[in-house]
């Protein structure tokens, strides 16, 4: 750990470039043997697809295994997530009040297709007369030299969510941040900031997130539904262990974060249709279960009888 005089030197420059920028890249945030444990505890949640409560990755879309609740995969994420110069920086960008309300990551797979474009986040309230205040940390657990990150600086806080071209973007090219970097590399954006997923992704990409804004902030429909932004899973193990300043960090006791009252609805029709699916699958094998028991009956009884010899 630096000396203080040289951690609040430390924050507040980080501080100003996060303020200018709307992105900051971090100094190490762990080392090389909590760096490893990550990348097993990762690659063990997206080599399947999680199904009938086995640990796993959600496939959401082709081109990425989606794994959620990382503070409840290893120690190590909670220790990166709440780190104290990551905390000092949230808790001053944001506000005192600022909990991380979701970690997750996704390995991306190797394509051309142009699937995640320029944009900005949408998740807040969009009658909230102000764009409220969001940021990200983001950790490569592969080292990234394609499908890397990109952000055009000062982008952040000027406007509500929106989907953006090249185009659109040209002009601000000049202010474009290209993340190419090595496993272990983290950074904090303000996801109010126009980015994206570059193209082409030519090798498996790893990355996670941890999520920091302020719990009373309205949210919009789409993720109430979606129960985004709620607390966080957490090992009973990993929680005596905690500071004080890692607990309100992580959320712990932190009421604000329930949603009290709202109850989850269906996003679409394609949950529905995959329950009918899965159900009629479990029937099926059930039925033909039910047809093999009783063609070995039939056959067993046929095998026991005995031809008739006629004598004369």
């Amino acid at each position: 750990m630096k000396p203080a005089k040289e951690m609040t030197v430390l924050t507040n420059d980080l501080l100003a470039t996060l303020e200018r920028d709307g992105i900051v890249e971090l100094p190490m945030l762990m080392d090389e043997h909590a760096l490893e444990r990550m990348q097993q505890a990762f690659s063990s949640r997206v080599e399947h697809v999680a199904y009938n409560g086995d640990a796993g990755y959600k496939a959401i879309d082709p081109y990425r295994r989606f794994v959620d609740d990382l503070c409840a995969i290893s120690r190590d994420f909670i220790d990166v997530a709440a780190h104290p110069l990551v905390a000092e920086l949230v808790r001053q960008y944001v506000g005192a009040s600022a909990t991380i309300t979701e970690a997750k990551g996704w390995r991306s797979i190797p394509t051309h297709d142009d699937f995640h474009g320029w944009h900005n986040d949408a998740w807040y309230h969009p009658e909230l007369e102000e764009v409220p205040r969001q940021l990200k940390l983001a950790v490569y657990l592969s080292d990234v030299n394609s499908g890397e990150f990109h952000y055009i600086r000062g982008t952040q806080g000027q406007r509500r969510h929106a989907h953006f071209s090249d185009e659109d973007v040209h002009e601000m090219s000049e202010r474009r941040i290209e993340m190419k970097a090595s496993a272990g590399t983290a950074f904090l954006f303000d996801v109010s900031g126009i980015h994206r997923q570059a193209i082409p992704i030519i090798e498996d990409r790893d990355v996670v997130f941890f999520v920091y804004n302020d719990p009373e902030t309205p949210l919009q429909e789409v993720d109430v539904r979606a129960r985004r932004y709620r607390p966080l899973m957490l090992r009973a193990s990993d929680i005596g262990g905690l500071t004080t300043g890692q607990s309100d960090l992580l959320g712990i006791g932190n009421r604000a974060l329930e949603h009290d009252g709202v109850a989850a609805k269906p996003e679409d029709n394609i949950r529905t249709l995959i329950d009918r699916a899965h159900h009629a699958l479990i029937k099926g094998t059930r039925l033909a279960d039910r047809i093999e028991r009783s063609t070995r009956k039939v056959l067993s009884r046929v095998s026991t009888l005995r031809p008739r010899v006629r004598t004369w």
